[in-house]
This record gives C-alpha cells, structure tokens and sequence, in this order.
C-alpha cells in the first residue's frame, strides 16, 4: 500500500474523526456520548497532533498523541483508530510507524520513548504493541473509566542507521 498519506487533520475531517471514532469499539467504550466525544476530539485538534490517514483521499484512520504527555517530556499515543472496512490491511502499523517517527522526532532524533495505554481486556491491541516492541510498566486500575483497567507500556525508540551503499 504505497499510496497512504498520512497528514494533520483539518478542521474539515473533524466529522469524519468524530464519525470514525464514534463506530469504534474504544469510541463506544470510552464515549457513550457523542458530544462527549466532540468535545475530546476538539479539545485534541486544538491542544494536541491529530493525524489522519488516507488512501486515495479516502481517511481510513487518524491517530491522535500529545508531544509531551508523558511525564511533560515523551510523547503519548492517546487514540489510535482505523475504520472497520479497513482494519487487517496493515494500516494500523503505518500510522504507528509514523506515529514512533514523530515521536523520535520529538525526543531528538536519535533516541527517545514513546507511551501509551491499553485497555487490560483489550488483547489484540494488547499484542499488537508487544509485537511493535513495547513493553508492560504497571496496571492503572480505573484510569479513564471505572471498571476498565489500563496497561500502560512503554518504547525505547532509536534512530536506524542506514546501511552504506
């Protein structure tokens, strides 16, 4: 899938995110109410980097971290999301490869750490990050929602030396 690109959200697809959000499993169980949601959504448009992918100017996704929301240093992936019609396709690794490359970025190029949470009983995400190289910290018990436990985990990022030629 060469063609995806992946660019900041506009002002624009701010439905579309909201819409592709709201049909999640996560959007489902962290907002049962659509202006809930809106509101999250807006505040991270304004606040926070929200990414959309697409392929053929079509979103299939959008990704949303804070620069610094671990620890007011590293990068945190607060929502990852990609629309059911589109899972299983690689996608989801594409936006994390893009997502881990910001956050390099971010942290100064060479080496760095990236965060995130994961819902306890979630375990495909749960794999899905293990299997990219990150690793269980603790358990926060109620973090976002009472009730559902969150794993938070962690990635130490280096940059990859590229091969003489």
């Amino acid at each position: 899938m060469n063609d995806v690109m992946i660019r900041k959200a506009s002002e624009d697809l701010f439905d579309t995110c909201c819409d592709l959000l709201a049909d999640s499993t996560l959007g489902k169980k962290y907002y049962p109410a659509r202006f809930m949601l809106e509101s999250a959504l807006a505040d991270g448009m304004k606040e926070d980097s929200v990414y959309v992918g697409e392929i053929g100017g079509q979103v299939f996704g959008f990704i949303w971290f804070a620069k610094k929301g671990s620890f007011a240093f590293y990068p945190y992936l607060h929502i990852i999301v990609i629309g059911s019609e589109w899972q299983g396709r690689g996608l989801g690794g594409r936006m994390m490869d893009f997502f881990e490359a910001k956050s390099l970025e971010m942290c100064g190029g060479l080496k760095g750490k990236s965060f995130l949470v994961v819902a306890e009983d979630n375990q495909y995400a749960h794999e899905f990050y293990l299997e990219r190289g990150y690793r269980d910290i603790t358990v926060l018990k109620g973090l976002f929602r009472k009730g559902i436990n969150e794993i938070l985990m962690i990635r130490t990022l280096r940059k990859q030396h590229e091969a003489a030629v």
